[in-house]
């Protein structure tokens, strides 16, 4: 990121950060300057009633923010679809293409998005499309129910996900 030359911060600035995001920290990043730096200049400049600019601003429970944080700093996502991980689970991979806002919780086929009772997360299996566990790009990966697993590519078992025990693999 390019640092920001040491000049004041207009107030015509501060008003299109404030109206392009959802918080005074957003608004921040959106003039690339830090947090404090914001706040000094949107105090100085008033708005039509006569309050500081900050007040508009602040958004102390974050409403409307989706907080996403990517916790597995080992391994890059963009690294594991990238295939240079191809020990990585499918099930974090899943959980962590869900949690970044990469692929629809939903099937793909029915659009199945109902969550469990037991412990509120939605029954998915991630699935390749060219059923090249290896090849994790994001356009060959998409989520099924259980259902239509079962019906489109086969059966679960124990002994692995690939394995199909009524039909002949796929060539």
């Amino acid at each position: 990121m390019n640092r920001r030359t040491r000049r004041p911060l207009l107030q015509g600035e501060i008003e299109l950060a404030i109206k392009n995001s959802q918080s005074a920290k957003g608004a921040a990043r959106f003039l690339g300057v830090s947090y404090n730096t914001f706040k000094k200049y949107s105090q100085m400049y008033m708005d039509k009633a006569g309050n500081p600019l900050f007040d508009g601003s602040k958004n102390p429970t974050g409403k409307g923010i989706k907080h996403i944080v990517d916790y597995d700093k080992k391994y890059p996502l963009d690294d594991i679809l990238a295939g240079k991980y191809p020990q990585y689970k499918d099930w974090r991979l899943k959980d962590r293409l869900v949690r970044m806002g990469y692929l629809e919780e939903s099937c793909f086929s029915c659009g199945y998005c109902e969550r469990r009772v037991s412990d509120e997360k939605i029954p998915l299996i991630l699935e390749y499309r060219d059923e090249d566990t290896g090849n994790r790009s994001l356009e060959n990966l998409y989520l099924l129910c259980y259902n239509d697993h079962f019906q489109q590519i086969g059966a679960l078992n124990w002994k692995g996900w690939r394995q199909n025990i009524w039909f002949e693999a796929k060539k």
